[in-house]
């Protein structure tokens, strides 16, 4: 279980990816369950971050003995300058919710805010490789919300996500 806020609201959440354009959560409440689906925000000045693996937006296909570079970028539009939460998050086959950890610069269980930094554009900037994945989907989340607290705040939040699906043999 991770938590998240809705409206100020603080939710225990597992993600679940619903296709290779919009990421679900599933909220744990008291009176039963309750989904937050995730769309991509409308062009309306907002940030717009982008996550590519391979160079790819959206989802790539791989091999099991294929690497999979992940590459950000970010156009801070007119937000340029804001100070926000940033978010680096993995979903993969085995149902868990990873968040990325600087320290480690590994995905660790959990959720748990990149950092808190000013939104600032950039062009595509090489993250992370990976040599080998293990079989199945794999789902790639990197966003921001704009309000700096390190609590994920689901609808403040602009982001992108890649999916790598990886195949066996």
């Amino acid at each position: 279980m991770a938590i998240f806020s809705i409206n100020g609201q603080k939710k225990s959440s597992v993600i679940v990816a619903k296709d290779d354009h919009t990421a679900l959560f599933q909220l744990s409440q008291t009176s039963g369950e309750l989904a937050v689906e995730l769309s991509p925000r409308p062009d309306s000045g907002v940030c717009k971050p982008g996550i590519y693996a391979n160079g790819q937006a959206i989802s790539l296909n791989v091999g099991p003995s294929e690497s999979v570079q992940l590459s950000v970028s970010l156009d801070a539009a007119t937000q340029a300058g804001q100070l926000a939460d940033w978010w680096l998050l993995s979903y993969g086959p085995d149902n868990v919710l990873r968040y990325f950890d600087l320290n480690s610069m590994d995905f660790m269980p959990g959720l748990k805010a990149l950092f808190q930094y000013q939104l600032l554009s950039f062009d595509a900037l090489p993250l992370l490789q990976f040599k080998k994945m293990g079989a199945g989907r794999h789902l790639f989340l990197f966003g921001m919300d704009s309000v700096p607290n390190l609590d994920l705040d689901v609808e403040m939040l602009a982001y992108d996500m890649v999916s790598v699906t990886v195949h066996t043999d």
